[in-house]
């Protein structure tokens, strides 16, 4: 006859009661239950301080190159959209930008006034009026570069006023009157 083995109910428990009470490991499960949060606090600051840099870069860019068409330098006659916007990404501080996300609408405007930023229902940038006409001497031009800036938290995609679905759409605005 098979001798069974039974074990009292007191000593079956008691590698449980061990492992309950036991503390290794603590700083293991606290650091799964805040890692989530902190990460992305984290991702949020690094995607603002880039998208911050990316803003001022295009303002910068947009700044260099409305004095290069306010002091007639770059005219309808000397270049096209393309080379425009070749000259806009060739500037040493638009490394961040990719050429063909951006958008140029240079038009010549009757007064200075506040344009605002063509968008379609869905939040897309409407293209459709945008041209590049810079004007003759004297005459009033508004100049606008749109930059749709990929989001990398995809979280983060529907945040603020300036939310495409494709990204956050960065804007620089020069209003201006070109030189005789």
């Amino acid at each position: 006859m098979e001798k069974q083995n039974k074990t009292p109910v007191k000593n079956r428990w008691q590698p449980f009661k061990r492992f309950r009470k036991s503390e290794d490991g603590a700083t293991a499960v606290e650091f799964a239950m805040i890692c989530a949060p902190f990460f992305m606090i984290v991702g949020s600051i690094f995607e603002f301080a880039v998208a911050y840099l990316v803003q001022g870069m295009l303002h910068h860019g947009a700044a260099d190159v409305a004095r290069l068409v306010r002091t007639n330098q770059i005219t309808a006659g000397t270049h096209t959209e393309a080379q425009f916007k070749q000259v806009v990404c060739g500037l040493p501080y638009m490394g961040l930008f990719d050429c063909e996300r951006l958008v140029v609408d240079l038009q010549t405007v009757a007064q200075f006034g506040a344009p605002g930023t063509p968008r379609n229902a869905d939040g897309t940038l409407n293209t459709q009026n945008m041209s590049f006409s810079p004007g003759g001497p004297n005459s009033i031009n508004v100049m606008r570069l749109y930059y749709e800036f990929p989001v990398l938290m995809a979280w983060m995609q529907g945040l603020g006023t300036d939310a495409t679905p494709n990204g956050r759409l960065m804007t620089a605005t020069q209003a201006f009157m070109i030189e005789p």
